[in-house]
């Protein structure tokens, strides 16, 4: 994003909100890739829980040639296809990616599967360790299994002082994820006090990936006019979207 926007013509300032650490508990990934064949799908929804998998499962199984003399991988399933694209650098293909690219979207894909597909097939779900719980909230109706393995979670990045100073040049900004929102203001609202988050969003125009992260701004009381937000909910549009404005 930051290349695409910079050809365009503009000058892009990148402010970590988010620093990733392992998982406080890792037996169970640890357990599920040992058990892979057991499961029917492998579900995915962001490219960090892609590559923290990996490692996880290099880890444990040594490459995949020697894995795939054994058993076949799980089917694949992605929320948007930034996760899918992630999964290249391993040679996997995602079979399965919902239409809006949010969870809500993939559940839709999987209800649209024949019953003998659903019931009592096991899911596996590699995310952060706090996540939305659609999936695994949703995923049980249909007649899925599911068990969720935190294989990373997200902290909030420390800043430094000039780095808060540099932002303050920016006419707008950007984000891509419901915990970017959040930790962007926590960060702001310790350097500066409270409710400098909040005063610095409400002096620009904010532009958000898709509904779940808008719904996070305007749950911060940011003013609707203020957000343009990205559709579909992919990076590409949201560069268009920003490019555009």
């Amino acid at each position: 994003m930051k290349a695409q926007l910079e050809s365009a013509g503009f000058q892009v300032i990148v402010f970590p909100t988010i620093a990733l650490s392992p998982p406080p508990d890792a037996s169970i990934i640890e357990s599920a890739i040992t058990h892979l064949g057991a499961y029917a799908w492998v579900i995915f929804t962001s490219a960090n829980a892609v590559d923290a998998f990996f490692d996880y499962y290099h880890e444990l199984r040594g490459t995949l040639d020697e894995f795939f003399q054994q058993e076949v991988f799980p089917r694949i399933a992605v929320v948007g296809p930034a996760t899918a694209e992630a999964l290249k650098k391993y040679d996997m293909t995602a079979e399965l990616m919902a239409v809006d690219f949010q969870a809500e979207g993939l559940v839709d894909a999987f209800a649209q599967l024949p019953a003998p597909q659903r019931e009592g097939r096991a899911v596996l779900i590699p995310r952060a360790l706090e996540a939305r719980d659609v999936l695994e909230n949703e995923l049980p109706a249909l007649g899925f299994e599911v068990t969720v393995a935190p294989v990373y979670q997200a902290v909030t990045a420390t800043a430094s002082a000039e780095s808060i100073a540099e932002i303050s040049q920016a006419g707008s900004i950007v984000f891509t994820s419901p915990s970017t929102v959040k930790n962007f203001i926590k960060i702001l609202d310790a350097q500066q006090g409270q409710g400098a988050g909040i005063d610095y969003l409400s002096k620009r125009t904010t532009y958000s990936i898709g509904p779940v992260t808008t719904a996070e701004l305007k749950e911060k009381t940011l003013p609707r006019q203020n957000i343009i937000e990205a559709a579909p909910s992919t990076s590409a549009a949201l560069v268009a979207a920003i490019i555009s404005n």
